[in-house]
């Protein structure tokens, strides 16, 4: 959670309001998903999430799926 508020204040440091999120489907995912709903929808900031991007790494060794999908996505 700490690493995640210092994201956040680094981004509104700078005025970065739009973002994307970036995770895989690692244990926690969810959760942590979660936690960046919470504080952006709770945040006065106005907060644009713009996409979510899942990977699944395991399923794509090479990487191809992963950079078409960042590339979709600008993130």
């Amino acid at each position: 959670m700490l690493q995640l508020e210092v994201i956040f204040e680094v981004l509104e440091e700078y005025d970065w309001t739009s973002f994307s999120v970036v995770t895989t489907r690692h244990h926690g995912y969810e959760d942590f998903l979660a936690m960046v709903e919470g504080m952006t929808d709770g945040s006065f900031i106005g907060w644009e999430r713009k996409s979510v991007v899942v990977l699944n790494v395991t399923d794509d060794p090479g990487g191809a799926r992963t950079k078409r999908l960042l590339k979709d996505n600008e993130a």
